[in-house]
């Protein structure tokens, strides 16, 4: 099977490359940027600015990993409209280029789609989302995922994924250096809801899902088991030999962080892999101490 990575140098994308290339696809990547870096999985190097003059049909599979760092920066109006645009405009660019051809777009989501609460959610049974209970995390998949939901294409997934735990990126990078040092901290009472994934799995269902053709139009990339902020620390200090005994008050969360400290840190999602779990998928990491068992072994 071909397949073509948008915005496939990053994190997620880099390992999803050497998955597919293990797996026995043919990978191509297509970026921005004139000299890319963590290229050594793809076959072919395509530049946006030359989408015009490819032939869709070339490939079977176009998943889109495009979009901005929403825990990168601080949420100003302008970082705000980065982080929708950045999704937004390339997902509309990728619907044009495949247009009435058979090409497959994946296309990545997350479970912020989801209003925040800690009654477990699944793809065909969650909270409406309302004026009340949008927040923008929900405003940010909300415009995101109308693009894929427009878009006259024969074949159209999104996939919701859960905070991605691996050894190059993500949460974990963010968290690992002070839990190193003993000073992991509780968030605010630690008992909001997180839901993950870990790589390996996030990388391994979407295999899953080209390979077995599923049909469903929206599936969560999310662990089996969500855990409490207070556990994920806990979990994470134990592996590292470590004490854990700092607080980080809420009220402090919200004048570091401001908005984003309130969704992204104080906010609970409950979101489960319903789909995956109907269709047979297993998961190799249901738990958050055996996905940091493995990311963090020597």
């Amino acid at each position: 099977m071909r397949v073509l990575i948008a915005g496939g140098t990053g994190f997620v994308g880099s390992h999803l490359s050497k998955v597919l290339k293990t797996q026995g696809f043919t990978v191509s990547l297509l970026t921005r940027q004139l000299k890319p870096k963590n290229v050594q999985h793809y076959e072919r190097i395509l530049q946006w600015n030359v989408l015009n003059h490819i032939d869709p049909n070339d490939f079977d599979v176009i998943i889109n990993l495009c979009g901005y760092d929403i825990a990168r920066k601080r949420w100003s109006p302008k970082i705000k409209q980065k982080i929708i645009s950045s999704r937004v405009l390339p997902t509309k660019r990728l619907v044009e280029f495949i247009g009435k051809t058979p090409v497959w777009l994946i296309n990545a989501g997350a479970v912020g789609f989801y209003p925040f609460s800690k009654q477990r959610q699944t793809e065909a049974e969650h909270i409406a989302i309302n004026q009340e209970n949008k927040a923008f995390c929900q405003t940010i998949t909300a415009a995101w995922e109308s693009v894929v939901d427009q878009a006259n294409i024969q074949r159209k997934t999104v996939v919701r994924f859960g905070v991605v735990l691996g050894k190059n990126g993500g949460m974990l990078s963010r968290i690992l250096p002070t839990a190193k040092l003993g000073l992991g901290a509780v968030i605010g009472k630690g008992e909001q809801l997180v839901t993950w994934v870990h790589i390996d799995d996030l990388a391994n269902a979407i295999v899953y899902i080209m390979q077995n053709n599923l049909k469903a139009s929206k599936i969560n990339i999310t662990a089996p088991e969500v855990c409490t902020q207070k556990q994920m620390i806990e979990a994470l200090s134990r592996q590292l030999g470590k004490r854990r005994f700092l607080r980080l008050p809420a009220t402090m969360v919200q004048i570091l962080f401001g908005q984003m400290g309130k969704e992204l840190l104080l906010s609970s999602h409950n979101i489960a892999p319903g789909i995956l779990q109907k269709a047979g998928f297993c998961f190799q990491f249901p738990t958050i101490e055996s996905a940091l068992k493995d990311l963090l072994k020597k």
